[in-house]
């Protein structure tokens, strides 16, 4: 016999001492059973049904008594009593047309409780002219609810509204 040869013989001989055991281990195991479908304790159960997808509502807002073709229109949405006047929730802003007004739409407003504030930057100078002693405005302001305090600002139950679908309100300015 050649070295080659032998060294063939001593590689299945080492082979075979590892797989045999290992076969035979095999063998005596059951063979798995095939899945043939539910069984009584593993009842199908209906698919989760489809989710329902609700468009978030729109704000619409209509300023009223605009200086017509004038300056910027800022209007601030604020969405609870805390952060009113303080921390807007939305911002927008244009310009007034020809007749003095303005359309803006919040797109995708979460229901619940809102305040709105509207300025007539008349100069557009990107500032609010408080006026005489910081009290009278030289620039308009207008409040959802149209809420016109006697001096100072309204409060947030004056100006708060409830929004559970789409909404469409006027603001008239001073």
């Amino acid at each position: 016999m050649k070295i080659s040869q032998l060294r063939y013989l001593m590689l299945l001989a080492s082979f075979l001492t590892l797989i045999l055991p290992l076969a035979s281990l095999l063998a005596q195991e059951e063979a798995p059973e095939i899945n043939q479908g539910p069984t009584e304790s593993a009842k199908l159960t209906p698919l989760a049904q489809p989710m329902e997808i609700k468009r978030m509502p729109r704000l619409t807002v209509n300023v009223e008594g605009l200086t017509a073709e004038v300056g910027k229109v800022e209007l601030s949405l604020f969405n609870s009593a805390e952060t009113f006047m303080t921390e807007p929730f939305l911002q927008d802003s244009g310009k007034p047309n020809e007749n003095g007004t303005l359309k803006v739409t919040f797109l995708n407003v979460f229901e619940g409780q809102y305040g709105l504030v509207v300025v007539h930057d008349e100069n557009d100078n990107g500032l609010y002219d408080a006026g005489f002693l910081g009290l009278f405005g030289a620039e308009p302001v207008g409040y959802s609810n149209n809420a016109s305090p006697w001096l100072g600002r309204p409060s947030w139950e004056a100006v708060s509204f409830e929004v559970q679908e789409d909404l469409a309100i006027t603001v008239h300015m001073d």
